[in-house]
């Protein structure tokens, strides 16, 4: 059976904050953003030189934001921004992007949606991994996860395809 699906944005809405301002995400720029089982999340970026690693949820259903650093389990990724953020799911992944005070990065975590818990899948994912890189694609297709192109310490812009 063949399932067709169409998604129209016919006007932009702005939504406004409706929980204090202590639990609404800190502006930044360079984050991940994306949605798993209706629910939308906010991961890592910058705010003018300080990267976060930090863990956000918002119900679009109910416009709320719930901050979830501090119940997930696990070790969550170091701060960093312009990396691949991408839904699976029910797992979130991130790869790569650039580091607080460490630079470029090329290491995977999975975050489990239904027990919020990091895994670290840099020393057990197989084969070669992608080179050290931010701002690259980064997408999941048929329940694999797929990093596009991006910058490295020595191409302007990379082409590359990981599966």
């Amino acid at each position: 059976m063949k399932a067709t699906f169409i998604c129209i944005v016919t006007c932009w809405h702005v939504i406004q904050a409706q929980l204090q301002p202590i639990l609404v995400p800190p502006p930044r720029d360079n984050h991940g953003f994306a949605e798993s089982n209706d629910v939308l999340y906010l991961f890592g970026g910058y705010n003018g030189g300080k990267g976060y690693n930090d863990l956000y949820q918002m119900d679009p259903s109910t416009e709320l934001w719930a901050d979830l650093s501090t119940k997930v389990q696990g070790t969550p990724p170091s701060p960093r921004g312009s990396h691949g953020f991408a839904s699976c799911g029910n797992m979130l992944y991130v790869f790569g992007g650039y580091g607080t005070n460490v630079g470029l990065l090329n290491d995977l975590h999975q975050l489990d949606t239904n027990t919020f818990t990091w895994t670290d899948l840099t020393s057990t994912a197989l084969g070669k991994a992608p080179s050290p890189r931010y701002d690259h694609g980064f997408s999941c297709a048929g329940g694999k996860l797929f990093v596009f192109g991006g910058v490295d310490d020595k191409n302007p812009a990379l082409n590359d395809v990981f599966r």
